[in-house]
């Protein structure tokens, strides 16, 4: 008599991709080409060489989301490669590995001219440059002559040069009192140049748009906005449509308010225009690296005005903008170097 149990044969769709198979859910015995992961997950073949598991805490995870060391030659999830995992990651030279994060964040900028309309907001540049690495002297000088205090340096594998990264200054800090123009000057003695490959990365900080998390969230969308709706004009800016480093957030899906606010999966990964992964920034990712300082505080001036557009607008009014209404905003705020590169 056969007493084997029936098979109960069941869909079974890919948790990252979506793509479908047939399993036995009887017995959950999932064919060779799906695999179930350590975070639950279940995968196909293809999706299945994209996961990583973290090398601290064993976290399984899509490789977008997760953050490799060049040094240890390991990956890392969010929380252990910026919370837990302790890396001592630097050489003497004066560049940092790739994974290496100061003890402590500096913070440049008094919440001063009292008139400022966002005086919590503060920004981090990541400017990546090409070059030759090997003779960095005179950056490494101009960056440590204040123990590194408003920058460093970090070898980024992407990149054949240096990765030139500041700490957190208000808008009136990089424009007024930090030497850009030096470290600028610095970094081109040394041959440093902004190829096509290198980005410049804007960090800014979510406790300057909101006080509770839900007002924050209700920035964030309306900053979502803010970009995809004048998209074709910000990429004028960026210089660039990086469709591998810097995605569209919302390509191909309509710009509405229901999928602003419901589109999850568009703030998904840290490889967009926007980047919603870090814990406490929201980084844009979209700008082509450059070596011309008024271009880096025209673009420090775009995300800023990108920024308060969206805390004190409602998205309804944002939707309904148009690119002359943010270039007047630019102009009430004295945001000369971006008013400039539109209009000159």
């Amino acid at each position: 008599m056969n007493m084997t149990a029936e098979m109960v044969m069941e869909i079974y769709n890919c948790d990252w991709c979506g793509d479908s198979g047939e399993y036995d859910a009887a017995i959950e015995d999932y064919p060779d080409s799906f695999y179930y992961l350590d975070n639950d997950d279940v995968v196909c073949d293809d999706c299945r060489y994209d996961a990583y598991s973290c090398y601290n805490c064993g976290t399984t995870g899509h490789c977008d989301n997760s953050c490799y060391c060049d040094n240890c030659c390991e990956s890392y999830c969010d929380s252990c490669y910026y919370d837990s995992y302790e890396h001592s990651c630097s050489n003497s030279d004066g560049i940092h590995d790739y994974s290496y994060v100061p003890d402590e964040l500096m913070f440049h900028g008094n919440q001063y001219p009292l008139d400022n309309p966002m005086p919590d907001l503060y920004m981090g540049v990541e400017l990546e440059t090409q070059g030759e690495i090997g003779d960095a002297s005179a950056l490494i000088d101009f960056v440590q002559r204040d123990d590194e205090e408003h920058a460093f340096l970090k070898d980024d594998s992407s990149i054949s040069g240096v990765e030139i990264v500041t700490h957190p200054m208000t808008l009136d800090y990089h424009r007024n009192e930090y030497d850009w123009q030096g470290l600028i000057e610095s970094a081109e003695s040394d041959g440093f140049y902004d190829g096509t490959g290198a980005g410049l990365h804007v960090h800014i900080s979510r406790d300057g748009l909101g006080n509770s998390r839900a007002e924050q969230a209700q920035v964030e969308t309306n900053v979502l906005a803010m970009l995809e709706i004048h998209w074709d004009k910000w990429v004028e800016l960026a210089r660039r449509d990086s469709s591998h480093w810097a995605a569209k957030n919302l390509l191909g899906v309509s710009i509405n308010k229901k999928n602003l606010e419901d589109g999850k999966d568009y703030r998904k990964g840290r490889y967009q225009a926007l980047n919603f992964t870090n814990p406490d920034t929201i980084e844009f990712r979209m700008f082509r690296s450059t070596m011309d300082v008024s271009v880096i505080q025209a673009t420090l001036e775009g995300v800023y005005v990108m920024a308060f557009m969206a805390k004190y607008r409602s998205l309804e009014n944002i939707l309904n903008t148009t690119f002359d209404d943010v270039l007047e905003q630019a102009a009430a705020l004295n945001l000369h170097h971006l008013f400039d590169y539109y209009t000159s």
